[in-house]
């Protein structure tokens, strides 16, 4: 936000306390309310309280604003697998792939790396994609990037395993560039519909694209 938006965000949070019976905040809450979030868009504020307000009688925190933007670690552990699930699709176990994300490389080497999800047999999906939400959170919680020795640098597929073990060097293509949705606010997808507003793993793998 612009400081031009203050006099709306304070309206927005007026009119959010009339709603939820709440009492005006004084001057100095609805400034730092603002200096916390001023670094989202009015128009991303204005929908999570419309999310909060839809789902609680009370008011909002800044903390329950930002979750509803940002989403929360099991939503975004989520979102990483569906990416990983529709990689698999389009590009299979022979290819090698690098991921935008780098805590999806990460929970992927720790669960036995990118062999081991493609080999994934149905029955196995649940308890294997546990697994990779426990090593993703501890990824998001450990801040990790691409200059982290636990992240490998890319998502080794057969062919270039069988290639560099042979001398085939010459023959080993560039990884490709696999997308991510980590960067992206959850309310954003809700609204472009690319993730189900009511989040299982069941419900994913059928919303799949």
């Amino acid at each position: 936000m612009q400081k031009q938006d203050f006099n709306r965000f304070v309206s927005l949070l007026n009119t959010t306390a009339e709603l939820t019976g709440t009492k005006p905040k004084s001057e100095e809450a609805l400034a730092m309310f603002f200096k916390v979030l001023e670094r989202y868009e009015f128009e991303q504020i204005l929908r999570a309280v419309a999310a909060h307000t839809e789902q609680s009688n009370f008011f909002p925190t800044p903390a329950d604003i930002v979750k509803h933007i940002e989403g929360t670690s099991e939503e975004h552990s989520l979102f990483a697998w569906q990416d990983v699930l529709k990689a698999i699709r389009k590009h299979g176990r022979y290819k090698s792939l690098q991921f935008t994300d780098p805590k999806i490389h990460y929970a992927l080497s720790c669960i036995g790396g990118w062999a081991r999800v493609c080999n994934l047999q149905e029955d196995e999906e649940k308890w294997v994609y546990k697994e990779f939400e426990k090593f993703y959170r501890d990824g998001e919680k450990r801040k990790l990037s691409w200059n982290h020795p636990d992240v490998p640098a890319l998502m080794t597929g057969i062919t270039e395993i069988y290639n560099s073990a042979h001398g085939h060097d010459r023959f080993i293509d560039p990884p490709v560039k696999v997308s991510c949705r980590v960067n992206v606010p959850v309310l954003q997808l809700l609204e472009r519909k690319q993730i189900p507003s009511n989040l299982s793993l069941n419900k994913c793998l059928k919303n799949m694209e």
